[in-house]
């Protein structure tokens, strides 16, 4: 069984979430497993945990982690700002760009504490990431933007496709 030490880096974090009445030892045990026996944090697992208050976790989390929240479902995101990075990347790491200014873009994920991925990223688009916590649900609400954006791209393909053969077959 997972103990609970005062010196654990998430102790304030359990005493304020179990005090507050959102999160009990045991969930919080239970998360801490999870986390372990997949090599996850415990962030990304009580923000991927479903049965929990989402908006209130995520407010405690970032309070914690002294970093900014965002609610993707709120926000609009351009396809190119999307599609800064691969969907792939995107779904395997739960990590979506949702904004980008200058040589600065806003990057929002459950797993904060992933800094490899932060560093990817950063290589990959030549962007300095500001990282945003948010939630599962909110990661994937963004990501069906992908299947969204593609899915508008192939209508007009064949719409554009289908006025050409009418205009050919009228001449």
């Amino acid at each position: 069984m997972i103990r609970l030490r005062s010196e654990s880096p998430y102790s304030a974090l359990i005493r304020r979430l179990e005090d507050e009445r959102h999160v009990s030892k045991e969930q919080f045990r239970e998360a801490l497993k999870v986390a372990k026996d997949e090599g996850r944090s415990v962030i990304s697992v009580l923000l991927d945990d479903r049965s929990l208050p989402h908006d209130t976790m995520l407010e405690h989390l970032g309070e914690f982690l002294n970093l900014p929240t965002v609610q993707l479902r709120d926000r609009v995101i351009t396809p190119y700002v999307l599609n800064l990075i691969p969907r792939e990347l995107a779904e395997a790491h739960r990590v979506v760009i949702f904004k980008k200014n200058q040589d600065l873009i806003n990057v929002a994920t459950t797993d904060p504490e992933n800094d490899e991925t932060i560093d990817f990223i950063r290589k990959h688009t030549g962007l300095e990431p500001q990282v945003y916590v948010t939630t599962a649900r909110d990661i994937q609400h963004a990501l069906r933007r992908y299947q969204g954006d593609l899915t508008t791209e192939f209508s007009t393909m064949i719409e554009n496709g289908l006025k050409e053969i009418e205009r050919s077959s009228d001449s």
